[in-house]
């Protein structure tokens, strides 16, 4: 009876667990703005196709003064993990630009929605970036 009981309770505990933690999302598309003053950026992601009419979902994310941003670049010289990979590099919030292509990772914990990193990959290497 004990060892059954003890069976459920732990089953119960980690069926709930998830919804006690929170949830990560991530999002990946254009950067259409960049709004410092709301506390927002806008991204333009493709959803799903459903055929030639499918469009781009805008969404409008909040960020935190803990919202993080990397700027990704294409390793050289064998300094990534793999062939093609990626190094990092720590960017202003400020410095994004509309046209760069980001990643934004969301933490969702109950209502409370908030970008907590930003990946941005530049159209061109050559993009200067303050430090």
């Amino acid at each position: 009876m004990r060892v059954t009981t003890s069976i459920s309770v732990l089953g119960v505990f980690l069926a709930a667990s998830p919804t006690w933690a929170g949830t990560i999302v991530r999002h990946t598309g254009d950067l259409v703005s960049e709004d410092m003053a709301r506390h927002t950026i806008t991204l333009d992601e493709m959803e799903p196709w459903h055929g030639p009419g499918t469009k781009p979902s805008r969404h409008v994310f909040h960020i935190t003064d803990g919202t993080k941003a990397e700027l990704l670049t294409h390793a050289t010289n064998g300094k990534a993990d793999w062939p093609g990979g990626f190094t990092e590099r720590s960017l202003q919030l400020s410095d994004l630009r509309p046209g760069e292509y980001v990643t934004v990772v969301v933490e969702q914990e109950g209502k409370q929605v908030a970008a907590t990193r930003v990946e941005v990959v530049r159209p061109t290497s050559t993009a200067a970036v303050s430090q």
